[in-house]
């Protein structure tokens, strides 16, 4: 358990990390961008590598969906063009087929380590 999860999705999706032999991320770490300050769930700061939990509720339950899906766009976008690969997983792929998980964020580590 954590004191910084801010979900279900986030404390199991931070088991399966752990399972699969992961090195510990940093969790809802403030990251500065020119469109804003962001949270992501977890970051890997030495390889600039960001894990984020998409639940439902991030674009059901603060508004317009389609706003929150705009915005969400936007952040990503602001953080790639600072260096940080992005990996996304969502109830189906930390629940049901964790190994895709695994499969994403090894890939986006050896991404990583060739830039």
């Amino acid at each position: 358990m954590s004191p910084h999860s801010e979900s279900v999705g986030e404390s199991i999706t931070r088991y399966r990390l752990h399972e699969f032999g992961f090195p510990a991320p940093e969790e809802q770490v403030s990251i500065r961008t020119p469109y804003g300050l962001f949270r992501p769930d977890f970051i890997w700061r030495d390889l600039r590598v960001i894990l984020e939990f998409d639940g439902r509720g991030k674009y059901q339950d603060y508004g317009d969906t389609q706003q929150a899906l705009i915005r969400e766009r936007d952040r990503e976008k602001a953080l790639a063009n600072q260096g940080w690969i992005i990996v996304r997983v969502n109830w189906e792929s930390v629940y049901l087929y964790p190994e895709r998980l695994a499969r994403d964020l090894k890939r986006a580590f050896v991404r990583a380590r060739k830039l």
